[in-house]
């Protein structure tokens, strides 16, 4: 018989190790909508060569479903975060993983039309890394 205390460490040691095994993917990622993909889903390119991409992930979208099921396969995880673009899967990567700036003076989702623009870059990385997709940049502070 296990006493309280020991069914209190199982359950989060249980609790603990799922969490640490959980898929960054899923079909709800970088959707605005259950139909709509977000802004940034498609704001990168694929790490491989399109062509490859469309070669593994190549159902059409839908009108319910606006990328091909299998980019949130968790078997296929790393190859649709390969080809994060051509899955709608953008928000999902490392230039995407840090935040906007807390205090920032700029409204960043209103204003992504921005990040790309080169008269903009070092206000955008400053305060709008995370929404533009610069985490990854070298001076981007996340």
């Amino acid at each position: 018989m296990m006493s309280r205390s020991s069914t209190a460490f199982l359950a989060i040691l249980v609790i603990c190790l799922s969490a640490g095994f959980s898929n960054a993917i899923t079909p709800g990622s970088c959707k605005a909508n259950p139909s709509t993909l977000d802004r940034n889903a498609t704001n990168c390119a694929d790490e491989r060569d399109s062509a490859s991409c469309k070669a593994i992930f190549s159902a059409a979208p839908t009108a319910t479903e606006p990328r091909d099921p299998k980019c949130t396969d968790p078997n296929l995880e790393d190859f649709a975060l390969e080809c994060a673009n051509t899955c709608g899967l953008c928000c999902e990567t490392a230039a995407y993983s840090c935040g906007d700036d807390p205090v920032s003076p700029i409204n960043c989702t209103a204003n992504t039309r921005y990040c790309r623009d080169a008269s903009w870059t070092t206000v955008m990385q400053q305060y709008c890394p995370g929404t533009c997709g610069l985490c990854t940049s070298a001076s981007a502070a996340c």
